[in-house]
């Protein structure tokens, strides 16, 4: 995507006057509305770097989602917050769209309307590993995640036992499916190593898993973020955002250990002045 922009760009370059860019993201979760005010900054970027045949005010950025809201993974109230600060950011937000159909130029709704864009991005949620559809003996939901009791064994055969975006999993029966979440899955890998181990031991009872919603955070821009924790206090502006920094750098932490991951805070530290502020390459 962010080649097919440049090339886009640059090939502008070449028109004698400026001209519109309509660029259109399908699916409104975390995903899509990051990356919706990515673009935002990306456009004025683009500018300063002198691709000045393309009008940041010219530019028009369209969230498409098919629920009725934006964020309809996380709470209302988030998606409340998150939709004030996107009209702020001039991004036009489509609600209750399902798309049926993309062309090269258009895209086409359910409802028989449609939509212009040169750019299309599809950030509409997750999929299942096409390998689970193949498991016709096993109990599936409409987009091939195994369906599992709370002890994440399966409905069909209890020594297999799913997790993360591979799971369908409702622990109570009066809460939704449990969304594609990164913390959803880390804790069920987490709750694994006990569930595992009890049944290898072959006890009678396994444990239950139990999901605690530790809150949510979603980037605006560089110094941004909305945010809800503990499903109460709502975190907006630059303590949200660096809150949101806080967990990416013990995310890289996680994955590469602590000390690489030190090492990496610094050198974004020393160079935050003079690196670009878009990867041209």
């Amino acid at each position: 995507f962010q080649q097919d922009l440049l090339h886009l760009y640059l090939n502008a370059q070449n028109q004698t006057s400026s001209r519109e860019l309509k660029i259109a993201i399908i699916g409104a979760g975390a995903t899509g509305v990051e990356l919706a005010a990515e673009l935002v900054i990306a456009k004025q970027n683009f500018f300063k770097y002198g691709l000045n045949k393309i009008d940041p005010n010219k530019v028009k950025i369209t969230l498409i989602e098919a629920a009725d809201r934006i964020l309809p993974a996380l709470s209302e109230k988030m998606a409340e917050h998150t939709m004030e600060q996107l009209d702020r950011l001039g991004i036009e937000v489509l609600t209750s769209h399902r798309v049926a159909k993309v062309d090269e130029d258009q895209i086409y709704f359910a409802d028989g309307s449609s939509l212009e864009a040169e750019i299309k991005v599809w950030a509409a949620g997750i999929k299942a590993p096409e390998v689970l559809a193949k498991l016709k003996e096993l109990e599936k939901d409409n987009i091939n995640r195994l369906k599992v009791y709370a002890t994440l064994q399966t409905l069909s055969d209890p020594d297999i036992f799913v997790f993360g975006d591979c799971a369908h999993c409702q622990p109570e029966a009066d809460q939704p499916v449990l969304g594609p979440r990164a913390q959803v899955a880390s804790q069920q890998a987490a709750f694994l190593v006990r569930a595992l181990k009890a049944r290898i031991n072959g006890e009678s009872y396994l444990p239950m898993f139990k999901f605690s919603d530790k809150g949510s955070l979603v980037s605006l821009s560089q110094n941004s973020a909305v945010g809800e924790l503990l499903g109460q206090v709502n975190v907006q502006g630059f303590v949200a955002k660096s809150m949101y920094v806080s967990l990416y750098r013990i995310h890289q932490a996680t994955i590469h250990g602590y000390t690489h991951a030190g090492l990496l805070t610094a050198k974004d530290f020393v160079t935050r002045k003079i690196a670009p502020k878009l990867k041209l390459h």
